[in-house]
């Protein structure tokens, strides 16, 4: 009996062991499987992977199509690696437009070019400030696929080529699919205008919010939204291939947000062409601050979100004044930048600002300039900004593809 009993522990251990052993021996193989399951499921895509990794999207295959795709001076690797990718997954690309700004005329054919299918695909210059759309371009194509870029400011050239798109998308009957990406600026909506200034959409909500307010509904619109894009932290898990084709660094993109608006502002110019670009505005010889004068920008910048200094350019030697956007976008407001740098260059005695034609078509309103020139008080600017933003937030949040939503930033004068 006890010889017995004694075979049966032995038995139960053995077996308890080998159990127990391979237990341990697996457990790091489990681990990575369940790490690179939650990876798989929390891996961020833009509209462009998604369309092309879905199967719900084959019944989009059928049409013929024209890609509304950005660059800067020639189709470069990324966008080869984009059209390739629509392409090998039998999406029928016969034409590209790359949407410019010039006033010379609509369409210019730009070049042929060669994809990994060795097709040739004709690509053409689409100006947006064009007039008409010589529809003889797209008789031939079924639908649109737009796919660009946005810095997030509803003057940038993505947005205004949404509209132009759209129009023709609505008057040729063409079905179109908006491609979304970020909008780098994050979670706040902000600035006058019916669209606001920053308008706290990616383009695909933006589109949803064109078709339904503008167009009742009349576009035949498909968005392909993003996977795993939470506004609050926009550039998180993104890759620098999947936000800009054509910017040097994300400092520029947040530079151009707000220091191209002074572009439109003289005496000021801003340097566009060099490794800072959209980062320094400068100012002439002899309107240059004073010491005194920098300290105080300096305290209202850092208020507002930004941080500023002197810079002199080593090969120009010229004077001026390089912005850094702190780390956090969410934190900073590029319209109430604006409007204290603006309101404090206008307050230099040296210093006598004047604004170009488009000044105003930027912000949608002539308030701003006219609070700068002293026609209105900063209570009737706020109120109308504040109408119109709580107006666009309320119809827009039927828009809204991705968590959290955005939230509004009030104007606010700065005082040191």
């Amino acid at each position: 009996m006890n010889k017995k009993i004694i075979i049966l522990l032995k038995f139960l251990c053995i077996t308890y062991l080998i159990i127990f052993v391979q237990k341990i021996l697996l457990y790091p193989q489990h681990s990575i499987i369940k790490k690179n399951k939650f990876k798989q499921q929390n891996l961020f895509t833009i509209g462009l992977e998604s369309l092309t990794n879905k199967n719900k999207y084959t019944n989009l295959k059928a049409l013929n199509y024209c890609l509304i795709s950005d660059n800067s001076k020639t189709f470069n690797k990324v966008n080869q690696q984009d059209l390739d990718l629509l392409l090998t997954n039998s999406f029928k690309i016969k034409k590209i437009f790359v949407p410019i700004k010039n006033k010379q005329a609509n369409i210019l054919q730009k070049d042929i070019i060669l994809n990994s299918a060795n097709s040739k695909i004709p690509v053409y210059k689409l100006n947006i400030l064009g007039n008409e759309f010589p529809q003889r371009y797209i008789r031939d194509i079924d639908g649109i696929i737009f796919d660009l870029n946005t810095i997030g400011i509803n003057y940038d050239l993505a947005h205004q080529s949404l509209f132009k798109i759209i129009e023709l998308a609505e008057k040729n009957n063409k079905k179109l699919i908006i491609l979304d990406r970020p909008n780098i600026l994050g979670d706040k909506i902000e600035g006058p205008g019916e669209i606001p200034f920053r308008t706290g959409l990616t383009l695909g909500e933006l589109a949803l919010y064109i078709n339904k307010y503008y167009k009742k509904n009349s576009i035949n619109l498909t968005i392909i939204p993003m996977e795993n894009w939470k506004r609050s932290n926009p550039l998180q898990n993104v890759k620098a291939n999947q936000i800009s084709k054509k910017t040097p660094s994300i400092n520029t993109c947040y530079g151009y947000s707000f220091l191209n608006v002074l572009n439109h502002v003289k005496p000021i110019s801003i340097d566009i062409n060099s490794p800072l670009a959209y980062q320094v505005f400068n100012l002439p010889e002899d309107k240059q601050l004073s010491e005194w004068e920098t300290d105080y920008l300096k305290k209202i910048s850092y208020k507002l979100g930004f941080f500023c200094k002197n810079y002199i350019n080593k090969k120009t030697q010229k004077q001026g004044i390089r912005i850094r956007i702190k780390q956090d976008i969410n934190q900073f407001s590029i319209f109430n930048s604006l409007l204290n740098l603006l309101r404090f260059l206008k307050n230099r005695k040296n210093i006598n600002i004047s604004f170009s034609k488009e000044f105003d078509q930027i912000f949608g309103t002539n308030s701003v300039r006219l609070y700068l020139q002293d026609q209105k008080t900063f209570e009737e600017v706020k109120n109308e900004i504040n109408k119109n933003l709580n107006k666009f937030y309320t119809k827009a949040k039927s828009c809204f593809l991705y968590q959290p939503y955005p939230q509004i930033i009030k104007p606010e004068l700065i005082r040191t």
